[in-house]
């Protein structure tokens, strides 16, 4: 999203610096070094901007997963205090320790499917791009 104009430039500046027809005045012009210099700048920017991004969703991953397993496993601990109690029978027990066990395997790539969206692309941003891409109106 913020990095759309950034890797516009980065594309624009590879195209030109690899493109035969404009050898000739990155030559003549003496803006190699310019360009080169100017692409790694930005392309600078954009990993320092990627690995905060993903720091970012590093820590929301960790905290969902955190909150996740503590949630299935406060749901384990109600359910045997409740049957310790007494509030519950010995065969609700099995069948609500069966439940949560079948649940088990679900609720990490719940949380890891509202985090990542499981998109194509390694960012929001390249996400955006191919859908418009995909569906123009």
């Amino acid at each position: 999203m913020r990095l759309t104009p950034t890797r516009r430039q980065l594309d624009y500046l590879r195209d030109l610096g690899a493109s035969k027809e404009s050898a000739k005045e990155l030559k003549l012009l003496g803006l190699s070094d310019h360009l080169s210099t100017r692409y790694a700048r930005l392309a600078d920017d954009v990993y320092t901007q990627n690995v905060a991004l993903l720091k970012r969703r590093l820590g929301a991953s960790a905290l969902f997963a955190l909150l996740s397993t503590a949630a299935y496993y406060g749901a384990y601990a109600f359910v045997a205090f409740q049957t310790i109690s007494g509030r519950l029978s010995v065969g609700t027990l099995v069948f609500l320790a069966g439940a949560l066990g079948g649940a088990s395997g679900q609720h990490p790539t719940d949380l890891l499917d509202l985090l990542e969206h499981r998109r194509p692309g390694a960012f929001p941003d390249g996400f955006f791009w191919t859908s418009s891409r995909l569906n123009p109106r």
